[in-house]
């Protein structure tokens, strides 16, 4: 039975000991040439898979880290991700500044057409279509990261009525809408409509699907067109829309448009009222 007080009080030294080896790294993520400061850019300690954003004054912190060789990686859409290799003494703290440089690439307007099948297609991608794809995905890190680290709630108003060009519009439905970043489902690979409820920065996007699903028979063609603005430096939202709906047997288009007229940050389930950002 004595020996039980020795152990435990071996484990707490151990503990600590370990606690005292943690190091730390403070950094900024500036633009290459003039030290701009590039606020939300993602970093990602590879290692461990762990990524967070820079603050809004490019800046960013890591704690509690192994002593050692730690390799970084930085990203942000609009220029070339840039890894870092850093070498932690035992319970120091390292700075460091990261420059980056904008990618001098063009994207023109792209067109993808093809048929729909459940093969995977084998054929190599253009360049610039996987910098295109690249840039998506950054996109969708940086807004995930954003949501769970700073989030915010969304307010829209929502119209919408049949648009026959021989009539006044007369509104069907109107609506105000709040909603989060992220979509409340997942996407499924191979599903790109569902039955239900209805940069660089990016600018705009324009889809449309002209092969409904089965249970779609009575709509011939489908078009979504959106307009994106910036909800912090970098990372824009989807801010206006317009949403139509062609039918098979004729009659005049369905339209539904959507403003988001205000953005609120949020503590846990609680809106600041004093942290509204106003679209106008």
């Amino acid at each position: 039975m004595g020996s039980i007080p020795g152990i435990c009080a071996f484990l707490s030294l151990s503990l600590s000991a370990a606690d005292a080896q943690s190091s730390v790294v403070r950094g900024r993520v500036v633009l290459q040439g003039d030290g701009q400061a590039l606020p939300y850019t993602t970093v990602t300690l590879l290692s461990q898979g762990t990524q967070r954003l820079t603050s809004d004054s490019g800046t960013f912190v890591m704690i509690d880290l192994p002593p050692g060789e730690l390799r970084l990686r930085f990203k942000r859409i609009g220029f070339a991700p840039k890894d870092t290799l850093v070498v932690l003494a035992p319970s120091a703290t390292l700075r460091i500044q990261v420059e980056m440089t904008p990618l001098a690439i063009s994207l023109p307007a792209v067109v993808v057409s093809g048929r729909c099948t459940n093969e995977t297609p084998f054929e190599p991608k253009s360049a610039i279509l996987a910098e295109l794809f690249d840039q998506v995905n950054q996109h969708a890190e940086r807004m995930t990261l954003l949501a769970t680290a700073k989030p915010f709630v969304m307010r829209a108003a929502s119209v919408g009525g049949v648009r026959d060009p021989k009539k006044p519009f007369v509104p069907m439905r109107v609506d105000t809408l709040e909603r989060g970043p992220l979509p409340v489902v997942r996407y499924e690979p191979k599903r790109v409509a569902r039955r239900g409820t209805g940069a660089y920065q990016l600018v705009a996007l324009v889809a449309r699907t002209n092969r409904m699903p089965s249970d779609s028979r009575h709509i011939a063609d489908y078009t979504h067109q959106t307009r994106f603005r910036e909800v912090v430096p970098g990372i824009p939202v989807m801010f206006e829309w317009e949403l139509r709906n062609v039918f098979r047997n004729g009659s005049a288009p369905f339209v539904q448009t959507g403003t988001v007229f205000d953005i609120r940050w949020t503590d846990s389930t609680r809106a600041k009222i004093d942290t509204v950002r106003r679209f106008h």
